[in-house]
């Protein structure tokens, strides 16, 4: 964060200081960026690599240290899963056009629950709660308990496979923002562990979060989509992790 003020006056602010940096071992700043259009990230990149390489650059040791991203906890399996607004409605903002990719630790315990058929307290709170929320345009606000007004959610065992049905409704005490939908997946199982999860839902949301602007007018189509990470190691940890201990409950 020392760093980070060095060219990111939101630091003092207690704002969000998400983005592009440029920075050296030393702690050096060369600057911030926070728009992903990709000719202006890169013309950012190379405009600070020519900064980096004009300025005499003191040699730092660095110890190997921890990432410090959190890994999933044991037994869990990381799913994959992607997120649009399909299809955009006329006269939108261009970034509704984004396609956004997060994960979700389907936990041990849960799984064990699926196999047979039912769907945990934990599993349903969790999908509501961290999963089903209009991100494509940014970090959306996650729900809290009492914004989940409906959620359905049953588990059907067919031999080593398990059809996972949902329905879901989740709104702020306004009503002005909201998600509405339903969830259709097909888990199959070998020799007690998951082989394959595969998932649509089909919602209808509306409204915005403190960082998600410029969403269409009323209610919109929002896609997702869920498949086990192929590398599961290689992935980064659900944008909802910083939620602590609530994430791995619900509560």
């Amino acid at each position: 964060m020392d760093t980070v003020r060095k060219v990111n006056v939101r630091a003092d602010k207690n704002e969000t200081v998400q983005g592009f940096y440029v920075v050296n071992a030393a702690g050096d700043a060369y600057g911030f960026n926070n728009n992903r259009n990709v000719q202006i990230v890169l013309d950012f990149m190379r405009s600070k690599l020519a900064d980096f390489n004009s300025s005499p650059q003191e040699k730092v040791a660095i110890s190997a240290q921890d990432d410090s991203i959190p890994d999933p906890p044991t037994g869990a399996t990381v799913l994959r899963i992607y997120q649009r607004i399909m299809p955009v409605p006329n006269g939108s903002n261009y970034a509704n056009q984004n396609v956004q990719r997060d994960h979700f630790w389907l936990l041990a315990e849960e799984k064990q629950q699926l196999a047979k058929g039912v769907v945990s307290d934990s599993l349903s709170l969790r999908l509501c709660r961290f999963v089903f929320n209009d991100a494509v345009r940014g970090e959306p606000d996650m729900w809290t308990l009492s914004q989940i007004k409906k959620r359905d959610f049953t588990g059907t065992v067919k031999g080593d496979t398990v059809s996972l049905s949902g329905n879901f409704l989740m709104q702020t005490e306004d009503n002005k923002r909201g998600i509405e939908g339903e969830l259709d997946a097909e888990i199959s199982f070998s020799n007690g562990e998951l082989a394959t999860f595969k998932g649509v839902a089909d919602t209808q949301a509306w409204g915005r979060s403190t960082y998600t602007p410029d969403e269409p007018e009323g209610r919109f189509p929002l896609k997702f989509a869920f498949i086990v990470a192929p590398k599961a190691k290689d992935t980064v940890a659900p944008q909802a992790t910083s939620y602590g201990q609530s994430y791995l409950t619900g509560r």
